[in-house]
């Protein structure tokens, strides 16, 4: 999913919250299909920076293999 202009999503709803995020429902814009945005509570903790990019890499790796 790439290409996704910032201004073309609409947030929705809360549908959870950790100590270091959030997570919204989110609505693009462009076709109306649902997602979930998650938002960053510290982007200056490097531990939570290591955490994500761990996270964005396993969410890579379903992607790829059919799953996401």
């Amino acid at each position: 999913m790439s290409g996704i202009n910032i201004d073309d999503i609409q947030l929705g709803d809360e549908l959870g919250r950790g100590a270091s995020s959030k997570v919204h429902l989110a609505i693009l814009g462009t076709n109306g299909q649902r997602l979930a945005i998650k938002c960053l509570l510290n982007v200056h903790d490097k531990e939570l920076r290591k955490q994500l990019r761990a996270e964005l890499h396993f969410m890579e790796v379903l992607a790829v293999q059919g799953g996401g």
